[in-house]
């Protein structure tokens, strides 16, 4: 499995990514994403920025999963700084329960079923700037992307598969000066790296939660795991391209295809034994992509 994580700013995830050990993909051009996992024992991470705003954050998210298609057992969470009123906590981490879209008035409901510690929950409102004031808004805690992450990620994830969460980062009042000047990046950093270490043990248990809901089912004989296990070493696949590679295959198996002459076909059709790099790789697991679809 794998746990999918959004950022609108790199300070907002540099907690996490030192903490989690995630290597930057500089084979990966479109937005920046880090990639790891800590142990074995561990769900792979796949940690992305989004960028500021409600498109970049539904833009980004789109392109991620579909690079990286995510199945059912794998979890999404997205998390930042935001705005809160006056009677919440500035530092404390917040679950979102309920996310409303400014502009369009709609209302998204993340997963409130997998446990996730002791976080006190509440509503997020999404705008495409910055608030100037909490007073009178429908929501206690205020963003920018929110609601254009959550529908992205409903385009490849169930809602028990999503989890938000939010740090008060200011708390604009009407007629104070409640809005902080502009971010300082290590403040920022140093505010989300205060609960960084718990937050994520707390979602690798939701994670384990949700792995034991959707258990594996052996849908591959020996011999077709065998023939998917070479041409993922010919392809010089990542865990992320191993597992696209499984989704693909899968999808073959459901339509009634010989997996194994498949792969035969496919090796003898591209150069795949040939491939020098996991960039290469990528370029003929695309193909075997576009085959499937065909």
């Amino acid at each position: 499995m794998m746990i999918y994580m959004a950022f609108a700013l790199y300070w907002e995830a540099q907690p996490f990514i030192e903490y989690l050990k995630l290597k930057r993909d500089a084979d990966f051009e479109k937005v920046q994403l880090f990639k790891g996992s800590m142990t074995p024992e561990i769900p792979e991470i796949v940690l992305f920025l989004t960028g500021p705003g409600t498109i970049n954050g539904a833009v980004a998210t789109a392109y991620v999963c579909g690079q990286f298609p995510p199945g059912p057992e794998d979890l999404f969470v997205n998390f930042g700084i935001c705005a809160g009123t006056g009677s919440l906590c500035r530092g404390s981490i917040y679950r979102v329960h309920s996310i409303y879209e400014a502009a369009t008035r709609r209302w998204f409901y993340p997963d409130m079923l997998l446990r996730t510690g002791d976080y006190p929950q509440e509503s997020l409102v999404t705008f495409p700037v910055e608030v100037k004031t909490m007073d009178d808004q429908p929501c206690s805690l205020a963003d920018m992307e929110g609601s254009g992450i959550y529908q992205a990620a409903q385009m490849f994830f169930e809602q028990h598969q999503m989890l938000f969460f939010k740090v008060v980062y200011d708390q604009p009042a009407a007629g104070t000066e409640g809005r902080r000047p502009a971010s300082s990046g290590e403040e920022v950093k140093e505010l989300c790296g205060r609960g960084s270490k718990k937050l994520m043990q707390d979602i690798f248990d939701a994670a384990s939660d949700l792995e034991k809901l959707c258990p594996k089912k052996a849908v591959f004989s020996p011999g077709e795991i065998q023939a998917q296990e070479h041409v993922a070493q010919c392809l010089r696949a990542t865990a992320a391209m191993k597992k696209k590679l499984g989704q693909i295959l899968y999808y073959e198996k459901l339509s009634g295809k010989d997996i194994e002459a498949l792969l035969r076909d496919f090796c003898q059709t591209y150069p795949v034994k040939e491939c020098g790099s996991k960039k290469e790789g990528m370029k003929w697991l695309g193909a075997l992509e576009e085959r499937s679809w065909k």
